[in-house]
């Protein structure tokens, strides 16, 4: 398998945090990464939830209403919401 390069920039504490993490479980930045690439490719998603909600504050939907919904055109977002919440 041919291997490439990949190159981009993080904030210098937020990598030097993560490095230290990765460190405590035995891993490196390459690695973490190629474990990251498989297991998007693998589960044809982000493989945790992203939210820009505080925790408490995220209600886990089920994903085949959201995508059913998603596909949707709603008047405005509260709508969409509101539909959610059926």
């Amino acid at each position: 398998m041919a291997k490439v390069n990949i190159n981009f920039k993080v904030d210098k504490e937020d990598k030097q945090e993560f490095e230290k993490n990765l460190d405590e479980m035995g891993l490196n930045l390459t690695t973490a990464f190629n474990m990251f690439i498989k297991k998007v490719n693998q589960e044809k998603g982000i493989p945790f939830k992203l939210t820009a909600k505080p925790e408490s504050m995220v209600v886990d939907y089920d994903s085949k209403k959201v995508l059913e919904i998603s596909q949707r055109v709603f008047d405005d977002y509260s709508e969409a919401f509101e539909e959610l919440a059926r």
